[in-house]
Formats: C-alpha cells, sequence, structure tokens
C-alpha cells in the first residue's frame, strides 16, 4: 500500500509541475503543499522508528518465549500449552502491528488527499477532465493546455461515447471554461458549445447528410456521473 501511495504522489507531483508550468498564481499554493509533504516524510521517519522498536520488543519477546519453553522442556504437557499460547500471541501481536501499520497508511493517504481538496480544490475537476480529454482523442500536449484553459484550436477526430462514433472536424478549438453554476468545476466547449451537445449536432448533421431523421436529443451527461 506505502509503494501506491508514492506511486500516486509521484503522478500528482508530475501532474502539478505541469500544471505549474501554465499557471504561476498557484506557485505559493504548491510551495505550501511542499511543506506538507516535507512534513509527511518527517511523520514517515517516526513511524520507520516506531515500527523497529515494535520489531526489537516482538524479537525480545520471542526470546523470552525460548527461554522459558528451554527451562519447562521436561514438562511436556505443560510446553504443549505454553508453545500454543505463545503461538497465538504472537499471531495476535503480528494482526495488531499489520492493523497498526495499515491504519497510518490510510491515515496518510486521507490526509493527503484532504490536502489536495484544501490547497487545490479545481484539481479533482480537472484530472477528470484531462482523463476525459485523453479518452475522446485529444493528445497529451493538448490536454495539457485546455486543462491551463487556454483556447486551443485543433483539426482531425473525436470520439463520442454517446453515439459510439468519430465525429470529424477541419478546424475547431476546444476550450475549458468554468462552471457558472459550480466552484471549483469546469466544462468543455468545443466551438463555445457544451462539448456533449457539439457531438450531438456533429452525429445530427451526419444522420441528416444520409438522408435519416434524427431521434430527439437525450438528455445532457455530465463528466461527474
Amino acid at each position: 500500500e506505502k509503494a501506491g501511495l508514492e506511486k500516486d504522489v509521484a503522478e500528482l507531483s508530475t501532474e502539478k509541475k505541469k500544471l505549474d508550468k501554465e499557471k504561476k498564481s498557484l506557485e505559493s499554493k504548491v510551495g505550501h503543499l511542499e511543506c506538507q509533504t516535507i512534513a509527511l516524510d518527517a511523520q514517515r521517519k517516526q513511524m520507520r522508528v516506531a515500527n523497529e522498536e515494535i520489531r526489537q520488543a516482538n524479537s525480545e519477546l520471542y526470546s523470552e518465549h525460548t527461554r522459558l519453553t528451554e527451562a519447562n522442556s521436561s514438562l511436556a504437557a505443560e510446553n504443549k500449552s505454553l508453545m500454543a499460547t505463545s503461538s497465538k500471541l504472537s499471531d495476535d501481536v503480528a494482526r495488531l502491528q499489520m492493523q497498526k501499520l495499515s491504519n497510518e497508511a490510510n491515515g496518510d493517504f486521507q490526509k493527503y488527499k484532504a490536502d489536495i481538496a484544501r490547497y487545490f480544490p479545481d484539481l479533482e475537476d480537472l484530472l477528470r477532465w484531462g482523463r476525459y480529454c485523453t479518452h475522446i482523442g485529444f493528445p497529451d500536449r493538448f490536454t495539457q493546455r485546455i486543462l491551463a484553459q487556454e483556447k486551443v484550436g485543433f483539426a482531425g477526430s473525436l470520439f463520442s461515447s454517446e453515439h459510439n462514433q468519430t465525429f470529424s472536424t477541419e478546424g475547431s478549438y476546444a476550450k475549458l471554461e468554468r462552471d457558472p453554476k459550480e466552484k471549483y468545476r469546469f466544462i468543455l466547449t468545443i466551438d463555445g458549445i457544451n462539448v456533449f451537445q457539439w457531438f450531438r449536432d456533429m452525429a445530427r448533421k451526419l444522420l441528416e447528410k444520409l438522408g435519416f431523421q434524427p431521434k430527439e436529443p437525450r438528455q445532457s451527461r455530465s463528466i461527474r456521473r
């Protein structure tokens, strides 16, 4: 789990650095987050020291168990009982230690997520839109500019999951804009209209070109579903 956490931290740090280049206004917040990361590293070091103390304590308990077993070797029945009790105690200690480590790791991860939500409230929705841009066919270099809320011109094909269809354009522009109704939320537009409506318009034009009567449009989807 620690390895997974470190991997997530590395990925988020990489994404943050990319966003920093486009959003200089976040530099002060990044510095604050780095301070938090240093503090987390210090906590992890303290955890490693505490775990080492626990391992040493377990080693001492094991040595004491061995001494008691040798002292009572002449009492076979009592020795078996002591061995069974000691084995159960060791299992309980191991389970408690594993539970403690799991709780500490989960606490660190939850704290990290809370720090992200506190200092970078836009990041959660930006990550969703980043994945969506990749899904519909934007290359990474375009996605990065879109997430920086630049107006990005493009030509080519985009894939609509709603229609299970690829639509082509000879010249359009994409822009990520803040949702006026929800704080810390964004809306992706293409040629000035919501991306989902843009796909529907493209599908309608294709059907009309093929001579079919288009059906009534379905209700708008949200990327946050």
